[in-house]
């Protein structure tokens, strides 16, 4: 009859119902199963927690490294320093309203200062409670080790940077009139390549340029390098070839090629009749033009065997007459601002 059909369609509807709840219930058994079998295989710390900071699950790491198996159902203050359980918590409400946070702690142990990468997430919830799921991880050695390697690569650039100074210095030994003279335009070179806004990235090559402004005078023979004279044309014409003996020379070393700029063109001029390629303007590299100004206020301010040094006042008349000429105008702005500085007066004298 109608009336039976009506009954068995209510059997077979609540029938139904129970085998999807079984059938659901079995996949959400199955679920945690994978779950726990991938959490506690994890050879990180990975938790649960409620939006009360009480734990609601800890895998094997976690209690190892908590030292302990009854974390479940602690909280956060009942397991750590209160300092570091207010963090803790902190990261929860965070990770509630923001969504993924990481952090990196140091905590102070039995076995001494660890330190600590943690990330926490909001998990969703079909009963309404608000879950945060967390995994933690050691990466003290990994600290450890990059502090290693920066350290080892500090020792290195300082161990290169002196061969620098005594290949520099080598220079300075064979051509005895210049004594002090590599010393002072670094000092100089870098307050005033500072002063033009460059990276302290790219301070640390324009010292080394700066290092090994004329090592391509190692090329020069004696007799031209050293005569107490002015030289003839042919031999200006051997002198000139020493910033490409320096680019021939730097060039194949890879961490001195950022370095290039001032040995291969501090002799280029603002108005193309420099030398050896004939830049002009804005094709010379930033760090050649100051430091041709450097160059050329030592150089003037110091004897040399052919004639006596320059009054400081004729040496500043001369820059500021070929500002736009052989020099660039805005580093000489800047670089004119840079003398009424004492300490600038100081590196002018310094070793002479």
């Amino acid at each position: 009859t109608d009336k039976d059909l009506q009954v068995l369609e209510f059997i077979t509807d609540q029938v139904e119902l129970v085998i999807q709840r079984k059938l659901a219930l079995d996949q959400m058994r199955e679920s945690e199963a994978k779950f726990s079998l991938f959490m506690e295989n994890l050879p990180l710390q990975g938790f649960i927690t409620d939006d009360r900071g009480h734990l609601v699950y800890a895998n094997r790491e976690y209690k190892n490294q908590a030292g302990r198996e009854d974390v479940v159902g602690k909280t956060y203050f009942e397991l750590f320093p209160p300092e570091v359980a207010k963090i803790m918590a902190s990261d929860d409400q965070r990770a509630l309203m923001e969504g993924v946070v990481q952090r990196t702690a140091s905590l102070r142990l039995s076995n001494g200062v660890r330190t600590y990468e943690t990330i926490k997430f909001p998990i969703p919830s079909s009963d309404g409670n608000e879950l945060i799921g967390g995994i933690v991880w050691d990466i003290t050695e990994r600290i450890r080790a990059e502090n290693l390697a920066r350290q080892a690569a500090e020792e290195l650039a300082s161990a290169y940077d002196a061969t620098l100074e005594g290949w520099s210095h080598a220079l300075e030994i064979r051509e005895k009139e210049t004594a002090g003279h590599s010393m002072r335009v670094v000092e100089m070179t870098m307050r005033l390549a500072r002063a033009m806004g460059i990276s302290d990235e790219q301070l640390v090559h324009v010292r080394r340029g700066a290092i090994l402004h004329d090592i391509g005078k190692m090329g020069i023979p004696d007799s031209i390098l050293l005569k107490p004279g002015p030289l003839t044309a042919e031999e200006w014409l051997i002198m000139r070839q020493h910033p490409l003996y320096a680019y021939d020379l730097l060039a194949p070393i890879k961490f001195l090629a950022p370095a290039l700029d001032i040995p291969y063109t501090h002799h280029e001029r603002w108005n193309g009749t420099g030398y050896p390629r004939g830049l002009k303007g804005r094709e010379i590299p930033l760090a050649g033009r100051i430091f041709a100004v450097v160059d050329v206020w030592d150089a003037l301010n110091s004897e040399r065997p052919y004639r006596p040094a320059w009054p400081q006042q004729a040496v500043r008349e001369f820059i500021i007459q070929e500002a736009g000429r052989l020099f660039d105008p805005d580093v000489v702005r800047v670089f004119l601002a840079l003398l009424d500085d004492p300490e600038w007066s100081r590196l002018t004298n310094k070793g002479k």
